[in-house]
């Protein structure tokens, strides 16, 4: 457990140095000093809920960075919601992901979602068993991806694979995949990786 911890901390003290703007990262800095002093005096429980809230703090700032990520709405489309922030919750979080959703100007009814679901929130999840069963492998700005689309319901998903994160593009309404592929390649996928290594 104390060999855990340390490699706990060891990453959360890089995170903050690397993506953590001055107030949250004040916060993070001083929940992870705390962390330490608790360790240090053996009471674990109150070292890892530093921990835990100083990992809130870090992923705080990383959901307000990656929010600049999500493409603005294109010619036909608007905003019709966003997710930046934890519904209900002052801090944004990763816990759902950072999502937004596009609305058809031109097509009824029909619309657009962009999710970007980081390595945080998707711990519990493996590469293989996050991978859709169906549909077919493509690759988009370079990077695998699988695109699942039902021409019959018209809707589908396609799921591009970084390192640390995964971006999801679901369409509805749509009668084939053209859209969401055509969303999926304006998303800056470099951005992504680089703020969430």
């Amino acid at each position: 457990m104390a060999k855990n911890i340390k490699n706990y901390l060891a990453t959360l003290i890089i995170a903050l140095f690397v993506i953590a703007p001055a107030a949250y990262a004040q916060d993070a800095e001083k929940l992870i000093d705390d962390a330490k002093k608790y360790y240090k005096q053996g009471d674990y429980y109150k070292a890892t809920d530093c921990l835990s809230k100083a990992t809130k703090k870090i992923n705080t700032i990383t959901s307000e960075k990656l929010v600049l990520v999500l493409p603005p709405a294109p010619q036909g489309f608007t905003i019709s919601k966003s997710t930046e922030r934890g519904e209900g919750q002052e801090e944004a979080t990763l816990g759902e992901g950072i999502t937004r959703k596009y609305k058809s100007t031109d097509v009824e009814d029909a619309e657009i979602e962009v999710v970007i679901i980081t390595a945080s929130s998707m711990e519990a999840e493996t590469q293989e068993t996050a991978e859709p069963r169906e549909g077919q492998e493509t690759h988009i700005s370079g990077k695998k991806a699988w695109l699942n689309f039902n021409t019959e319901e018209q809707n589908g998903v396609l799921e591009i694979f970084l390192d640390n994160a995964r971006v999801r593009v679901y369409s509805s309404g749509f009668d084939n995949s053209n859209v969401m592929v055509e969303f999926a390649k304006r998303i800056d996928l470099s951005r992504i990786e680089s703020l969430t290594k």
